[in-house]
Order: C-alpha cells, then sequence, then structure tokens
C-alpha cells in the first residue's frame, strides 16, 4: 500500500514539473515562467518577477511600476509625477504623490500633506493638527487644532479659538471664541469694516454665551441667546447706525431682559414697552411726552 502511494506521489509531481516545464516552454517573452511558484519574464521593455504569487509581485516598465510583497510593501508609480507607497503593517506607512499633492504619513502617529498652497501636519489621528494656506499676498489661513484657527478672506480676516467639528451652515459644535472682520458696517459716512465677536457657542450656536457685532445696519449686543434667535436672550439691545441705508425708517433703540418678558424700544415712529411679553405701543405725540417727563 504504501508503494502504491509513493508511485502515485510521484507520478503527480511529475505530472506538476512536466505542466510547469510546458508553461514554461511557452512564454512569450524570454525567462522563466512557474507560475505561480516563480516567473522572470521581459518581454520587450516591460519585465516581471514574482515569487509564490500572490505573496510577492514585481512589474515595471518605461511608463509604470506596480510592485508587492505581503504584508510588507506596496509600491505604484506612473510617471514621473504621481506614485503610492503603502506599508500596510502598524504603524502604517504611506507616501502619495501626484501633481495636485504630496501626502506622507506613519499612522496613527503623523502625517503632513501639501496641496496647493495648503499644507498640513496632523498628530495622533486628529488630537491636534496645524495648518497653513498661502495666496498671491503672504499667508492666507493658519489652523492648529483645536486651540486656534486663523484665516483671511478678501479684505477681512476670521479667527477663533478652541473651535472645532463644523455643523454648517448653523455653527461649529463647540466654540469658546470666534471673531470675524469680514463683514461691512454700514453708516451715513462711507462704510467701515465690522466686527463681529461671539464667547461661548455651543451646538451649532444653540446655546451661544455672548455675542457682539455692527455688521450691516445695527450694531447688536446678546447674552446668552438660546436657539440662535436674538428674542430668546437673556439680554437683548439693538441699536441702528445712523444714517444707514438698511436700518428701519424711523428706528431707533431697543432692548430686552429675561428671554423678551421685558423691554423697551422705537420701530417706525412707534415707541412700545413690554411687560411679561405683552407690548404696550405709543404713539409719536405720546412718545415725545413721555421724553419731555
Amino acid at each position: 500500500m504504501r508503494g502504491h502511494d509513493l508511485m502515485a506521489s510521484a507520478a503527480r509531481a511529475g505530472a506538476l514539473l512536466f505542466l510547469l516545464a510546458l508553461g514554461a516552454c511557452r512564454t512569450e517573452g524570454e525567462g522563466l515562467d512557474l507560475f505561480p511558484l516563480y516567473r522572470n519574464v521581459r518581454v520587450g521593455e516591460a519585465r516581471e518577477v514574482s515569487v509564490l504569487f500572490p505573496l510577492s509581485n514585481f512589474e515595471w516598465d518605461e511608463q509604470e511600476t506596480l510592485t508587492w510583497t505581503i504584508p510588507f510593501h506596496v509600491h505604484w508609480r506612473r510617471g514621473a509625477h504621481e506614485q503610492i507607497t503603502l506599508v500596510p503593517v502598524l504603524p502604517l506607512y504611506f507616501h502619495q504623490r501626484n501633481l495636485r499633492a504630496d501626502i506622507e504619513g506613519v499612522f496613527p502617529l503623523f502625517s503632513h500633506s501639501e496641496e496647493g498652497p495648503r499644507t498640513e501636519t496632523t498628530l495622533l489621528v486628529l488630537l491636534a493638527d496645524w495648518a497653513t494656506r498661502r495666496g498671491d499676498d503672504g499667508l492666507a489661513a493658519l489652523s492648529v487644532f483645536p486651540l486656534f484657527q486663523w484665516r483671511r478672506e478678501g479684505a477681512g480676516a476670521r479667527f477663533s479659538l478652541v473651535r472645532g467639528l463644523e455643523l454648517s451652515p448653523t455653527g461649529p459644535m463647540v466654540s469658546l471664541l470666534d471673531v470675524d472682520w469680514t463683514g461691512l458696517c454700514y453708516g451715513a459716512g462711507e462704510d467701515e469694516r465690522a466686527l463681529s465677536i461671539d464667547a461661548g457657542a455651543v451646538l451649532g450656536r444653540i446655546v451661544n454665551l455672548f455675542h457682539w457685532g455692527d455688521v450691516g445696519s445695527h450694531t447688536e449686543t446678546r447674552v446668552l441667546t438660546l436657539l440662535a434667535n436674538e428674542e430668546w436672550s437673556l439680554y437683548y439691545r439693538r441699536v441702528p447706525h445712523e444714517g444707514a441705508p438698511g436700518a428701519d425708517s424711523g428706528g431707533g433703540p431697543e432692548w430686552s431682559v429675561l428671554f423678551n418678558m421685558f423691554g423697551v424700544g422705537q420701530r417706525d415712529e412707534q415707541q412700545f414697552v413690554r411687560l411679561f411679553w405683552w407690548p404696550w405701543e405709543f404713539g409719536e405725540g405720546e412718545a415725545e411726552s413721555m421724553e419731555a417727563r
């Protein structure tokens, strides 16, 4: 029985060697082809070498290169400006380069990318990263996440402290301070660069601890605003800019406290007093009489 098994095994080995030799004889190029055990062939300027495919493979010609050795190395290159290198074991190393970007990193420890005028460096999987963007006239943006971000927009700029997890268009998940110089302040004279300040915003500004801004035709101050609605503020004050094209006709200052429970203001030559959310309006004559008193 053992002799019969030995003869059968020898027959199978002989058949396999015959098939491999037949494959080697049939290769279209120069070299030896015992695929998938071993291959080393050349066809014109192209060459392929593999050992125990798919564990390792090396292919290259004048335009493109593709090589891998599982699990240690993968490399692909096309021309002089496009390539990817990957080591798929932790810590994961990768490098990608093309005409638009150059990205390199050791995951999860470090990554660095350059894409046009923008560069970004990340440490410990978004625990901290910093990015810069340059324009024709110098630095256009700088970010050190999550500590601060700054960017220039037109003739103005924006600055943030401890801001992260954007929920656009409603705002960030959390922001300690946002300062914005990108708007315009309209008044009787020439338009000027406006200033807007938000402090303590969370959940897309569902809660905003403080806001002050003179953007547009009014200066507005709010303390502890809920649901991004000025009427839901612990304290709210609004003052129109004198001669501003967008200000209310005949409007004056107004303020309210305790989420609009009490307030005083003037709109369209009408003064009003709000008591327990109920507005009491006074005509122009009554308003002048009240002012005289």
